[in-house]
């Protein structure tokens, strides 16, 4: 519920003053965003994370659960298949 969600923000607040570009803070900080419904700030935080951190298949998978989930099917393809490449 909310509460869930509060305690989830304060954490995360704290989390991105410690470190503010850790993919992990960031898709975490996304998937809040998508969970609130602001997919859009959830996909271009992912975005920038992506840009950032084009080999963390975490970032990928993320991008690519919020690209299906907004419809665009095709850009949600390339960042599973983009996953699959990563070594």
């Amino acid at each position: 519920g909310e509460n869930r969600l509060d305690a989830a923000r304060g954490d995360l607040d704290k989390a991105s003053r410690e470190a503010p570009r850790d993919p992990r803070v960031l898709v975490a900080r996304a998937e809040l965003l998508a969970a609130e419904g602001q997919e859009r700030a959830a996909l271009e935080l992912m975005e920038e994370a992506r840009r950032e951190s084009p080999k963390d298949a975490e970032v990928r998978l993320t991008c690519g659960r919020l690209w299906a989930r907004a419809g665009e099917r095709a850009r949600a393809l390339e960042e599973l298949q983009a996953v699959v490449a990563l070594d």
